[in-house]
Order: C-alpha cells, then sequence, then structure tokens
C-alpha cells in the first residue's frame, strides 16, 4: 500500500515539536509532582517526629522529679561513704596503739624500762622516739637487735648511751629513734 502525505513538511515539524513539548511539560509536571510528593512526606515526617518529641518530653517530666530524687540521694551516699571512710580510718589507727605497745612489750628485754615513749602518726607509720634505761650494755644490744629483727620496725638507730649511778645499781640510759610499720603490724 503506498502513502501519500499531501500536508506539507513544516506542519508536520510544528507537530513533533508539539509533541515534544508536550513530553517536556509532562516530564515537568512529573518531576514536581515528585518533588512535591517528597517534600511533603519530609513535612509529615518533620511533623511526626515534633509530636514525638512533645509527647517524650511530657513523659519525662515526671522523671525529672525522680532524677532529681536520685541525684540528691547519691550526694546523700557519697557524703555517708566519705563518713564512713574517715571512721574506718579513725578505728583502723585507733587499734594500732594499742597493738604497737603489746609489740614494745614484747620486745622490751627483761631489767630494761621504758621511760618515755613518742610517736608521730605518719600514713602508714610512726615515727616512734623511745627513751628507756636498762641495767647493763647487753640489755640495750639485745632491745636494739630485737627491734632490728621485728618485721614491725624498720629504720633502727641508737642513740647515745648515758651511764647513772643509782644507789648499787649502774643504770645505762639511751635513746631509740625507729619507724613503726602498720601494714606489718596486722598479722
Amino acid at each position: 500500500m503506498i502513502r501519500i502525505n499531501l500536508l506539507p513538511a513544516e506542519t508536520k515539524k510544528k507537530e513533533a515539536g508539539k509533541k515534544i513539548g508536550s513530553m517536556v511539560m509532562g516530564i515537568g509536571i512529573l518531576v514536581v509532582a515528585v518533588f512535591a510528593g517528597i517534600y511533603a512526606l519530609k513535612v509529615y515526617q518533620y511533623q511526626s517526629l515534633k509530636s514525638d518529641l512533645r509527647t517524650i518530653e511530657l513523659q519525662l517530666k515526671p522523671l525529672e522529679a525522680v532524677i532529681q530524687r536520685i541525684d540528691a540521694i547519691e550526694a546523700e551516699k557519697s557524703k555517708l561513704k566519705t563518713k564512713m571512710d574517715v571512721m574506718k580510718g579513725l578505728l583502723k589507727e585507733s587499734l594500732i596503739y594499742p597493738i604497737f605497745l603489746e609489740d614494745i612489750a614484747r620486745l622490751l628485754p627483761r631489767r630494761a624500762w621504758i621511760t618515755s615513749l613518742a610517736a608521730i602518726n605518719k600514713p602508714d607509720s610512726l615515727d616512734v622516739k623511745i627513751m628507756a634505761s636498762a641495767t647493763d650494755n647487753y640489755r640495750v644490744a639485745a632491745f636494739v637487735s630485737m627491734l632490728e629483727k621485728d618485721g614491725c620496725f624498720n629504720d633502727v638507730k641508737l642513740g647515745p648511751i648515758n651511764s647513772v649511778q643509782m644507789e648499787k645499781f649502774e643504770i645505762r640510759n639511751f635513746d631509740i629513734n625507729c619507724k613503726y610499720l602498720y601494714g606489718k603490724a596486722e598479722k
């Protein structure tokens, strides 16, 4: 079959241009519609999130009072823990002196006695100054060596020894400086 087209070529081009124009316009409208849909979806999501935020804020208001109570309780707990630690430290230190005196008494040889005892409390030890007397030099040496051998005493230093005549006896007066270690005392 033969086709005969009696329309001029210009008319044909105009119709093709109109078709292309309508396609471009259709695609443009479609793109605008897609972007409008995406925008509408984002606005809906924003409103939904805003609504959820308001709901969560309303739920948090009663919990703020609970959180404040918890914070107050934690602060009180911290204060009580500090007080308890201080009390434990005082109890521990109050037991040091009886143990210390027992250790000194245990190490003191016969015919030797303490005339003065001073102790300065340090974090892990006592700085001790002992003024003592003994009937002879052997007792002085025995006391110093027993202090040195004992694990509780450290840095034992013997000071000068003075002899004093008392009635029938000659008495040796001496000083000892040392450290008494807390940790070693709790055997």
